[in-house]
């Protein structure tokens, strides 16, 4: 047994230790936690047979248990892709009522064809010692069923959930500039690294079982695999479900993903352009760092995606950047007066409705070309 294999205690330990967190200690209303603890969980099976196989193998062990586990090596390996993916989808309410609740069984068809396929192979080879062609058949099969999903369904299984990963990651990043006005609790940037770590991270366990891997290669390799389960376990443990349907509807206006032409002239355009003018300059609704479209819309007496509408169509602004463009206005005029001259950038930036400094930076140099601090000294 190589270096790394002693090496992967370490992943392995993490993963169990995130993997316990997630599935029976954080919060159980929520799912996303269940299912990254339930992909931690998997890598430690997939660690953990790793470790047996190669433990097994030099020192010449054979027994039934070691078999069994060298052929659930290969059902634990395509049951994490799905599960990887599941966990993108589960973190917001974009797609669930497409795949995360109902429909969650089909995509381990696959992962359960094959362990059937090992777990009856297994034991009918067990039971059987005569060379009769029914047993040369069902390991032919078993073998065969094994190499395929090794080096050919796994790839593709990743490829596919890797792809629909990211469609899910940029609908999200898109859909939170027309609901939220701010990013702190609803932002999943780090999934951007989620998805980058976890191809490397396959890549990490098929090259770290190479017999002849220096070990140069090997503690760079352990060593990101550590980074990668922490990274994830920690943003994952603090990462919660994101909203973007309203889940207090009081405004009894049927909700459509497409909004019409008539739909927009029924809601008299004009009368709620004033209303929306008048939340924003005497209410001054942009003040409130929480602010979402479905709050904003409630405030106005309408419907979110009415509203929505006609930000884009008549002010032709998302809904981020139209109450951004009021929170850096009202910034300026702070910044712009001797009275707060002590009052720090952050301090401003709460004042003007931002719930980060970062935000509030960034939204700065974006609509004026400088940060507050160079605003301030111009």
């Amino acid at each position: 047994m190589n270096l790394t294999n002693y090496l992967l205690a370490i992943p392995l330990l993490i993963a169990l230790l995130f993997g316990i967190k997630l599935v029976f200690v954080k919060d159980k209303i929520n799912p996303s936690f269940r299912i990254l603890g339930g992909y931690f969980l998997l890598y430690v099976l997939l660690l953990s047979i790793m470790l047996l196989i190669s433990y097994a193998t030099k020192f010449e062990i054979e027994n039934p248990f070691i078999n069994l586990s060298s052929l659930l090596f290969y059902v634990v390996l395509l049951a994490i892709p799905p599960t990887f993916y599941l966990y993108v989808v589960s973190l917001s309410d974009l797609n669930e009522s497409k795949t995360i609740y109902k429909n969650v069984i089909r995509h381990y068809y696959i992962v359960l064809t094959l362990l059937i396929i090992n777990i009856f192979s297994f034991v009918y080879l067990n039971n059987n010692d005569s060379n009769s062609f029914i047993l040369t058949v069902t390991e032919n099969v078993m073998n065969y069923s094994n190499f395929s999903a090794l080096l050919f369904i796994f790839p593709i299984m990743n490829a596919y959930y890797i792809f629909k990963a990211i469609i899910i990651y940029k609908a999200h990043r898109k859909e939170l500039k027309n609901v939220f006005s701010f990013e702190q609790g609803v932002s999943i940037k780090w999934m951007q690294n989620y998805i980058i770590g976890y191809f490397i991270f396959i890549v990490c366990i098929y090259t770290s079982q190479a017999d002849n891997l220096k070990i140069e290669f090997q503690i760079p390799l352990t060593l990101f695999m550590i980074m990668y389960l922490v990274f994830i376990g920690v943003k994952g443990s603090i990462q919660k479900k994101v909203y973007f349907k309203d889940q207090n509807k009081v405004i009894k206006i049927k909700e459509t993903n497409t909004v019409s032409k008539r739909d927009i002239e029924e809601s008299k355009t004009n009368e709620l352009k004033t209303k929306i003018m008048t939340q924003m300059n005497e209410e001054e609704l942009f003040l409130d760092h929480n602010l979402t479209i479905h709050s904003f819309s409630k405030a106005l007496n309408s419907n979110s995606k009415i509203v929505s509408s006609i930000l884009n169509s008549e002010f032709n602004q998302n809904f981020v950047s139209f109450i951004n463009s009021y929170r850096i206005a009202e910034a300026k005029k702070i910044l712009g007066k001797d009275q707060y001259r002590n009052y720090t950038v952050e301090a401003i930036s709460e004042m003007v409705g931002f719930n980060s400094k970062s935000a509030f930076n960034r939204a700065f140099k974006q609509y004026t070309n400088q940060t507050p601090s160079e605003f301030r000294k111009a």
